[in-house]
């Protein structure tokens, strides 16, 4: 007959975390040959809430330089951001490029 017996099993806990704020991520507009100053301009004033005057800055920087930052986010925020340019240049046929990066901005 078997007999029943007691193990006693401690568990250790490894409570400290290196907790590290999250990285921030660049949205990057890249220019091309279709999509429409006026189209951009609209975008970063409806999507990103930009004033005209810096809507346009954006817009003339991303056409002279070929691309440019146009907001810092969150990894969550920024992919957010991305996907609803790229959507609203997609329904309004243009082929808009819009990506985003590690920012080198440190996170607060």
């Amino acid at each position: 007959m078997a007999t029943k017996s007691s193990v006693a099993v401690a568990t250790v806990v490894d409570t400290a975390v290196d907790a590290k704020p999250p990285g921030l991520w660049d949205v990057v507009f890249f220019n091309d040959n279709k999509t429409t100053v006026e189209f951009v301009i609209i975008l970063l004033m409806n999507i990103f809430r930009y004033d005209y005057e810096t809507s346009m800055s954006l817009t003339k920087k991303i056409n002279d330089t070929g691309r440019s930052v146009v907001a810092t986010f969150s990894h969550e925020i920024a992919g957010t951001k991305r996907d609803e340019c790229v959507s609203a240049a997609r329904t309004n046929g243009f082929p808009l490029k819009v990506e985003i990066e590690p920012s080198s901005v440190p996170a607060a």
